[in-house]
């Protein structure tokens, strides 16, 4: 997906810069999960901290005319976090 500089520096308005990246690699990293489906590209990706800041970000990509996908914490296996199947 190609990058509009218009939509990058209106998400950037409304996060911080350094939570707004346009990277090829974190694109690469963050675009998709660990399946095997290859599915469509990331044109930008956002680090909200709040529910206001993802509103935000819908808002933002909604002007675009661009897609959001939002993406929670992740299963990281088999070296990383991971769910556990009894509460702490």
């Amino acid at each position: 997906m190609e990058i509009v500089p218009s939509l990058v520096d209106d998400l950037r308005a409304q996060l911080a810069p350094d939570r707004v990246r346009t990277e090829p690699i974190e694109l690469s990293l963050y675009g998709h999960d660990a399946s095997i489906v290859d599915g469509s590209h990331a044109a930008v990706v956002c680090f909200p901290l709040s529910t206001d800041e993802v509103r935000a970000c819908v808002r933002v990509a909604r002007a675009h005319g661009r897609p959001f996908t939002a993406r929670g914490a992740q299963l990281v296996w088999p070296a990383g976090p991971f769910l556990s199947a009894t509460p702490s």
